[in-house]
């Protein structure tokens, strides 16, 4: 299902042209038109089931939660996240301070490049919008607002970088929890029994931690030799990966890494090297893909058998 996604999809001011989630709303859009649609396919709008992996899943889970979306599904299936994992979903608070340090970066790039002159390859269609003095941030939204896609980059995360927390995950442009299509924290909806019942698919990758190590490596991670990660460098990857917490600009607090340390850390064998590897692997695949799962009701769990970094790493489960 295609939607807007990055900061077209997800930038949040609180107002009613920046609500947040608009690609929340595309998918529930679209959803509705199946439903109300399917039967001239030759379907039953009262066998629609979504289905979701990763970030997607993180969608069908706020669908399950979100009162707009409930009445036009009947199923789901839900791959390798859901909609309590920290990474997914963000306050308003923080949704609205990532959104204008988004618009003042790419507001400050716009300005470089009009001032360069017509040497410039973009300024010939620079809008009248960013050819003035931004200053609040209503004056720098209408100006991106106008801006043209040139570049896909323009409207990513890339703006940003600080909210990528220097591990495998990080993500500027999120959900954000704005009382209209998430009505409250998704966690404490799960815990109330706020969501829709219905017949549920959970399930996980073995060793799916190893898949998202590779993005930002620490030690030998390379798939054509064994993994080399020596203690040193377990800790400093342990740092970096969980430097926020639980999102950022959070940073966590020196007590949480120690614990993190003493959780993951083989202290009967610390200087394997392999192992070390594999303990990257199980923290970081925990914290991206942990959901609360006890929390819904459900039928199947499944864990299906990722073969990555695992092939000669071990046998573990990281989720």
């Amino acid at each position: 299902m295609e939607y807007r996604v990055e900061s077209l999809g997800f930038l949040y001011l609180g107002t009613s042209d920046a609500p947040g989630n608009q690609g929340l709303y595309d998918q529930s859009l679209a959803i509705e038109w199946i439903y109300k649609n399917i039967r001239n396919f030759g379907g039953d709008p009262h066998r629609i089931t979504l289905f979701g992996e990763s970030a997607g899943a993180v969608s069908i889970g706020l669908h399950l939660l979100s009162p707009k979306s409930r009445p036009f599904f009947n199923n789901a299936i839900l791959e390798s996240a859901g909609p309590s994992a920290k990474w997914a979903v963000l306050s308003p608070q923080i949704a609205k301070y990532r959104s204008e340090k988004f618009l003042d970066v790419f507001t400050r790039y716009i300005t470089e490049r009009y001032e360069s002159g017509p040497t410039d390859p973009e300024y010939a269609y620079i809008p009248r919008e960013c050819q003035k003095r931004m200053i609040t941030i209503e004056e720098k939204f209408q100006c991106i607002k106008n801006y043209p896609i040139l570049s896909q980059n323009h409207f990513r995360s890339s703006w940003a970088l600080e909210s990528y927390n220097g591990g495998p995950v990080g993500y500027t442009f999120v959900p954000t929890v704005d009382a209209d299509f998430i009505p409250y924290d998704p966690e404490q909806m799960l815990i109330k029994g706020d969501f829709k019942k219905c017949p549920l698919l959970l399930g996980v990758n073995k060793d799916e931690g190893s898949y998202f190590i590779i993005y930002v490596p620490h030690g030998n991670m390379s798939i054509d030799s064994w993994a080399y990660v020596d203690y040193k460098t377990f800790k400093h990857a342990i740092k970096e990966y969980f430097r926020y917490m639980p999102t950022y600009p959070t940073e966590r607090a020196p007590m949480l890494l120690e614990s993190i340390l003493q959780t993951y850390t083989k202290w009967h064998d610390y200087n394997n090297t392999v192992q070390n590897a594999i303990q990257l692997s199980l923290a970081v695949g925990k914290n991206v893909c942990c959901f609360l799962m006890n929390r819904m009701i459900f039928e199947y769990v499944y864990v299906f058998p990722f073969r990555r970094l695992s092939f000669y790493m071990s046998n573990c489960v990281s989720c």
